[in-house]
């Protein structure tokens, strides 16, 4: 993986960190750090060396360069400014990279000794003075490749190593130079060996390599310069640098975000949204009562039905009801839709929402899951959600329809021939029983009940054709009304669980979408 690949990586982990509120500054700070070094001399790097005071920085460098380069003294601090050693050939290549660390203070040696690579002196990380350890704390992100400088006395201080854990990025990119070994017998120094290995890999920095020397007798230098130089190819510097900055970063931003820096675990976030999506959208469809509305529109198509094909009775029953106010209170589909307000409290369904939030941000750090609960508000929820039902009973709404017409054009005349025939027989037959005496009335021949008064018939055949008609009605009424109502009912659950699933869930979705793409970029990050 090249080094415009790396900071593709953590650009990409930046702008998720910063989606779901995560503290992005220090990898934002690396990126910008990251691209502008690329965008330097990639043949040239920068080694430094860091340590504590009276370790012997500057007595290394100039036993290195075998002259004069950074002043040595018994008073503490000695150092006070970063000092960049360079090839006198080098010095036009490096100059960009050195203004960029803002180095003013350069020494140039005689060309043949590691061309290409500025060594630099800084100040004292546990200076006195607070000026030098911001200089170094400024500049240390910025070096190509660190040498820790150690003395026998100091190796073991667990503030310069807590130092070096905050400081540098773990891993690759790190060596370690124990100065004065000249005092030490060999007893001594395989102990020291031993015990500074330890630390250093209690502090992340297992595969450091350990340069024995003394500045003061040139002990181990020319080995010392000899791993510089064969170990001196810019790229591979550069490239081993960023990559243990992006880890690190990334790795923080993973943490920061409750995965697994190296990992692409499933985050577990679906399975918790998709509960509460379900439970949301149960319990607003609970609310806007589908079994209720379809027995609403039951009584609307049953009412139809009398009204357009019934019996004379049950369109008296028909009119008496709507007098009533029957038909207003149980045969009005679309106002008992739209009023769904009235039949429960929206915070029924918001509740699943707020339980969903909590257990989602719970891997979060403390300020991304207070980013994220921050912006969560039961009111802005509740009115969202209860917007989106509006909108989903609206669109139900315009598809309620009235029973079948062509149920009415056929029953409706059958039903007016009937209820005719009733009354011109009923008419006949009270005349014939009141009416002036001397009335002939013909007689049927009816099986089993012999002659019958033609009127008596005509009533009665009526009469049956009415409650056969009206009954038929009803039936396809009824038939017409389950039907449609789940129709209705299954419309209803799929335009509610979109709505709100847009309305409640799309910003959680986002969160697991980030979370999970963190552990994407942080296992391709790990995976070189």
């Amino acid at each position: 993986m090249n080094l415009a690949e790396l900071t593709e990586l953590l650009d990409e982990a930046v702008v998720r960190g910063r989606s779901i509120g995560l503290g992005v500054g220090e990898a934002a700070i690396t990126l910008d750090d990251a691209r502008r070094r690329i965008g330097l001399n990639e043949n040239s790097f920068v080694v430094a060396l860091v340590g504590g005071t009276g370790v012997g920085k500057s007595s290394i460098l100039n036993a290195l360069a075998g002259t004069m380069v950074s002043e040595a003294s018994v008073l503490r601090p000695t150092t006070e400014q970063a000092t960049a050693w360079v090839g006198h050939s080098s010095r036009g290549d490096l100059e960009p990279l050195l203004d960029w660390l803002d180095i003013d203070r350069v020494v140039e040696h005689p060309d043949g000794v590691l061309p290409g690579v500025a060594i630099v002196d800084l100040p004292d990380i546990d200076s006195v003075v607070t000026d030098h350890r911001q200089l170094v704390d400024k500049l240390l992100p910025r070096i190509d490749l660190v040498i820790w400088v150690v003395d026998p006395e100091k190796y073991d201080d667990e503030r310069l190593h807590q130092y070096l854990r905050s400081a540098s990025s773990g891993g690759g990119g790190l060596q370690v130079i124990l100065n004065k070994v000249d005092q030490l017998s060999e007893a001594e120094l395989s102990e020291v060996i031993g015990d500074l290995q330890r630390r250093l890999k209690l502090s992340g920095f297992a595969t450091a390599e350990i340069n024995q020397v003394s500045a003061a007798t040139g002990q181990g230098l020319a080995d010392f310069r000899n791993s510089l130089e064969q170990g001196a190819d810019a790229k591979q510097v550069i490239l081993s640098k960023v990559r243990s900055e992006v880890r690190r970063r990334m790795g923080e931003l993973a943490s920061a975000a409750g995965v697994a820096a190296g990992e692409a675990s499933a985050v577990g976030a679906s399975d918790t949204i998709k509960v509460a999506s379900g439970d949301a959208t149960a319990a607003a469809i609970d609310i806007v009562d589908p079994e209720g509305l379809a027995l609403q529109l039951r009584n609307l198509y049953m009412e139809r039905a009398r009204i357009g094909a019934g019996s004379l009775l049950s369109r008296i029953g028909t009119l008496a009801r709507y007098v009533g106010g029957h038909r207003r209170r149980h045969a009005d589909p679309k106002t008992y839709l739209l009023n769904w307000r009235r039949r429960g409290d929206i915070g029924r369904a918001v509740n699943p929402v707020r339980a969903a939030y909590l257990a989602i941000t719970l891997p979060l750090s403390p300020d991304g899951r207070a980013h994220i609960l921050s912006e969560f508000e039961p009111e802005e929820i509740s009115r969202s959600m209860s917007e989106a039902i509006d909108r989903s009973v609206r669109a139900t709404a315009r598809d309620l329809e009235d029973p079948p017409a062509w149920l009415m054009w056929i029953l409706a005349p059958l039903q007016w021939i009937a209820t005719i025939g009733f009354i011109f027989a009923l008419a006949w037959y009270v005349l014939v029983i009141f009416g002036p005496g001397g009335l002939s009335v013909d007689s049927l021949d009816l099986p089993l009940l012999g002659a019958v008064p033609t009127p008596l018939a005509l009533l009665f055949v009526s009469a049956l054709l009415s409650f056969l008609v009206g009954g038929l009605a009803r039936l396809l009424a009824a038939w017409s009304s389950r039907r449609r109502g789940r129709i209705l009912k299954a419309t209803l659950r799929r335009e509610l669980t979109s709505a709100l699933d847009a309305e409640a869930f799309v910003p959680l979705r986002s969160i697991e979408e980030n979370r999970a793409g963190l552990a994407i970029l942080a296992r391709r990050a790990f995976a070189d």
